[in-house]
C-alpha cells in the first residue's frame, strides 16, 4: 500500500476539484475556493479512513461532491441548470479574437444543449470527459451501478 501526502494530493488534484466545484456552484469562484479549503480540511481529518480501494482523486472528488451538495442544501439551491454563461467561464479564451468569438458561440450552443440534460447526466459527463474518470470511478462517485 503506497502512502500519499495531503500536500501531494493537493498539488495534483486541487485544480480538478476546484473546476468540479465551479461546475456545481456556477460562476461563484469565491465559494468554490472556500469549499476547496473545506475539502482539504476534511481530508486532513479523515486521511486515516482512505482505504486505497479507489484512486485518491476519486476519493477527493467524492468528498468535494458531498461538501458541495451539503452547501447547496444549506442555501436551498437545488442543483439548478447552469446557464451557458456559467459554463462558458470555465473555458480559457484563445489569442485569436475571431476564433475566440466563433468558439464561444459554439460553446454557448453546446452548453445550452447540455443544460437540458438532467443534473446527474451532466455530472456524469463532467466526470467522464472533463475529469477523465473511468466508468467504475464515476459510478462510485455517483453512488450507483455502472449499468444505470
Amino acid at each position: 500500500m503506497q502512502k500519499y501526502s495531503i500536500e501531494k494530493w493537493f498539488e495534483e488534484y486541487h485544480e480538478d476539484i476546484y473546476h468540479y466545484l465551479l461546475y456545481i456552484l456556477g460562476d461563484h469562484a469565491g465559494e468554490a475556493e472556500d469549499l476547496l479549503q473545506e475539502v482539504f480540511i476534511k481530508v486532513c481529518k479523515k486521511i486515516n479512513t482512505f482505504k486505497y480501494d479507489s484512486s485518491p482523486k476519486t476519493w477527493l472528488i467524492s468528498i468535494a461532491r458531498n461538501i458541495a451538495f451539503d452547501y447547496l442544501r444549506k442555501r436551498r439551491f437545488l442543483f439548478s441548470k447552469k446557464s451557458s454563461n456559467d459554463m462558458h467561464n470555465l473555458i480559457s479564451p484563445y489569442d485569436n479574437p475571431e476564433k475566440d468569438i466563433l468558439e464561444r458561440e459554439e460553446l454557448k450552443k453546446l452548453f445550452t444543449i447540455l443544460s437540458t440534460l438532467k443534473p446527474k447526466y451532466r455530472e456524469v459527463l463532467f466526470f467522464k470527459v472533463h475529469q477523465e474518470l473511468s466508468t467504475k470511478e464515476t459510478a462510485a462517485l455517483m453512488e450507483c451501478s455502472e449499468i444505470k
